[in-house]
C-alpha cells in the first residue's frame, strides 16, 4: 500500500509537470510543486507531533523470576500545541514477557497534559536486565509512512533467581553426625558434654564427675567439646567451557537455582552462609549476618555468568582460607573426573562435610557433550559417596522439582 502512494506521488508530479510543459499552463506547475511537497510536508508535521514530547518510566526492581512488576509510563506534552495519533512504546529485552501492551496509541493530548500508559512486566529468567528506549511513532498525514522516535529512558531491573523447596541438605547428617559445622575436643571447657577421662594430676578439681568417679573408685574427669552453629558454602562452578544447554533449561540456570535454593535454606536456619563463585567478575560473597547477606547472594547469583577460564579446583584453591573448616560446603558443578575427585578430597581433608550436586551434561544437551554418557555421570556420584560425599546427579531432561522427588522416593 505504502509503495502505491509512493508511486502516484512521483508520477503524478512527473505526469502534471509534463502536460505543464507542453501546454504551457502554469497552474500544472504549480500543482505539480504542491503535489511534491506533500512528502517533506508529512515528515515535517510527524516531527512536530513526537517533539516536546516526555515520557518517564518507573517500576520496582530488583523482583525475583515469575513475579509480575507493575510498569508505569507517564507521557508529558511540553510543547505549545496539542499531539494527535501517536503510540507509546516500551522496547524491552528478550526475556521479558508482558501482561498488557507495552505500547498504547494516545489519539490526543493538550499543552501541558500527561497521559499515563500502564502495563505488567513478568520477567522469564533471572540476571540484570537494561531497559533503554521507549519509542514515540506516528504515522503521515497519508498514511505512508511512520516517523519514529526514540527516548533514552536508561534504567537497570535485576530479576533475582526464585530459591525452589528441596529437602533438607543442611542437615546432621551431612554435617557429620551434628548440626554444626566444625566440632574440636576441649577438655573442660565449651558447653556440651564430649565424654569422661581418668584424672591426670593437673587437671582442674572443679571438673572431677564426684557421681561417676563413686562408681568408677577413681577420679573421673568431664570433657567438652566447643561447637561452633551450622554454616553452609556453596561453590558454584562458572566455568566457560563446562556449561551446556539454552535458557532456564541449562547447566548454568539449573546451578544458579540450585545455588540460590541451598543457601536460602540454610539462612531459613539461621545459619551463616557464603558463596563462592568466580567467572570473571567474582561473584563470591563471603559469611555475613543471615539479614545482612541474602540481598547480597541474590544479587550475586542475579549477575552471575559462565565466563570463567579458570578450573573449578583452581578457583576453591584460591579461596582456600574460606573453605578451611568452612562447615557443610556443596559443590555445584557439571564437571566430572579426577581433577573434581582431588577437589572433593581436597575440602574433605580441610575439615569440612560436602555436598555434591552433579549436573549431568548429555541431558542438558547432548550434541554438545557426545564424549561422555550418564552412566559416566552416575558412576561418578557412586565413586563420590564411597569417598565420603553425599552426591546428587542432576539430570536436565526433567524440571529440577523433579530429581528431588525422585530421590525422595528412592529414599522411602
Amino acid at each position: 500500500m505504502r509503495l502505491h502512494k509512493w508511486h502516484m506521488i512521483i508520477w503524478g508530479s512527473l505526469f502534471l509537470l509534463t502536460v505543464g510543459f507542453v501546454l504551457h499552463v502554469y497552474e500544472l506547475f504549480y500543482m505539480a510543486a504542491a503535489w511534491g511537497l506533500v512528502v517533506p510536508l508529512g515528515y515535517l508535521l510527524a516531527r512536530l507531533n513526537v517533539g516536546n514530547l516526555q515520557v518517564a518510566r518507573s517500576l520496582r526492581s530488583p523482583v525475583a523470576v515469575g513475579d509480575p512488576i507493575d510498569v508505569t509510563m507517564t507521557v508529558h506534552n511540553r510543547g505549545p500545541g496539542r499531539r494527535f495519533l501517536f503510540t507509546v512504546e516500551d522496547l524491552l529485552p528478550e526475556g521479558l514477557a508482558t501482561d498488557g501492551q507495552p505500547s498504547q496509541l494516545v489519539t490526543d493530548l493538550a499543552p501541558g497534559a500527561t497521559h499515563q500508559l500502564d502495563y505488567q512486566l513478568i520477567p522469564e529468567r533471572r540476571g540484570v536486565y537494561q531497559l533503554c528506549d521507549i519509542q514515540l511513532s506516528t504515522p503521515d498525514l497519508l498514511g505512508m509512512y511512520e516517523l519514529s522516535r526514540h527516548l533514552q529512558q536508561p534504567q537497570e531491573l535485576i530479576v533475582y533467581p526464585k530459591p525452589m523447596s528441596l529437602p533438607p541438605i543442611w542437615t546432621p547428617t551431612a554435617a557429620r553426625g551434628a548440626a554444626r559445622t566444625n566440632t574440636r575436643r576441649k577438655s573442660h571447657q565449651g558447653t556440651d558434654l564430649y565424654g569422661v577421662r581418668e584424672y591426670v594430676p593437673g587437671d582442674d578439681l572443679r571438673h572431677i564427675h564426684w557421681k561417676v568417679s563413686a562408681h568408677a573408685n577413681q577420679l573421673v574427669i568431664t570433657e567438652r567439646e566447643e561447637c561452633r552453629s551450622l554454616a553452609a558454602t556453596v561453590i558454584l562452578d562458572l566455568s566457560r567451557s563446562v556449561h551446556v544447554g539454552e535458557g532456564n533449561r541449562s547447566t548454568l540456570e539449573y546451578g544458579v537455582t540450585l545455588a540460590v535454593s541451598l543457601l536460602v535454606q540454610a539462612l531459613a536456619q539461621h545459619a551463616p552462609a557464603q558463596l563462592i563463585a568466580e567467572a570473571k567478575q567474582d561473584f563470591t560473597v563471603p559469611f555475613a549476618g543471615a539479614g545482612a547477606a541474602k540481598d547480597d547472594l541474590l544479587e550475586a547469583l542475579a549477575r552471575a555468568q559462565a565466563d570463567n577460564t579458570l578450573d573449578l579446583l583452581d578457583v576453591a584453591g584460591r579461596h582456600r582460607s574460606q573453605l578451611t573448616d568452612a562447615g557443610s560446603v556443596a559443590v555445584i558443578t557439571p564437571q566430572i573426573g579426577a581433577k573434581m575427585l582431588e577437589l572433593a578430597a581436597a575440602l574433605r581433608s580441610w575439615g569440612n562435610a560436602v555436598n555434591w550436586f552433579v549436573l549431568a551434561a548429555p541431558t542438558f544437551d547432548s550434541a554438545t557433550a557426545p564424549h561422555k554418557s550418564v552412566q559416566s555421570y552416575d558412576n561418578f556420584v557412586q565413586i563420590l559417596r564411597r569417598g565420603g560425599c553425599q552426591a546428587y546427579l542432576i539430570r536436565g531432561d526433567v524440571e529440577l522439582a523433579a530429581n528431588f522427588r525422585r530421590w525422595q522416593r528412592a529414599a522411602v
